[in-house]
């Protein structure tokens, strides 16, 4: 029978509460910041867009000429740009931040097992031990990759399309 130190010890590993616990990582907080200023900018250019092409689209029903509306077709493809780069660098920080998590925890995780030892691993068994390493890490990296950028969409984007609606009259 394992200790209760060693039960307490593994049940500080990880757990399926993720969500709750990114905070906790090294770096999380400069990187959900830094993902945060991005999509508020990415919204902003949701919002163009949106205006920009219900501005077109009204005039062009109106009967107005595709040549005059130009300057506005090219500022909508230019937000439309801008969107889609500030999308790119969302992503790239959130890969750059999970992988770097995800190896560290990994790195954790095989030295909480060399702590604890062979008897705590024979008792949870060494193929889930070594899938749950291999493939955990995985997993994880893939969560935190598409967690960050769409918690901080989530919480952003219907704020300040309220804000716009609210004070745009």
């Amino acid at each position: 029978m394992l200790g209760s130190s060693q039960d307490e010890a593994f049940e500080r590993l990880p757990s399926k509460k993720m969500d709750r616990d990114i905070l906790a990582f090294k770096g999380a907080k400069p990187v959900l910041a830094w993902i945060g200023v991005l999509t508020l900018f990415q919204g902003a250019c949701i919002i163009l867009q949106a205006v920009l092409l219900a501005d077109v689209i009204s005039k062009l029903f109106a009967g107005k000429p595709a040549a005059v509306l130009i300057d506005k077709m090219s500022l909508f493809l230019a937000a439309l740009v801008c969107r889609y780069l500030l999308s790119l660098l969302i992503k790239s920080a959130a890969y750059h931040f999970s992988e770097v998590t995800g190896s560290q925890m990994r790195k954790q995780f095989l030295a909480k097992l060399f702590e604890l030892g062979p008897r705590f691993i024979k008792k949870e068994g060494t193929g889930n031990l070594v899938t749950l390493a291999l493939e955990g890490s995985g997993q994880m990296r893939q969560y935190l990759e598409l967690f960050i950028p769409k918690m901080a969409a989530i919480g952003i984007l219907p704020v300040l399309i309220l804000f716009f609606r609210v004070f745009s009259g």
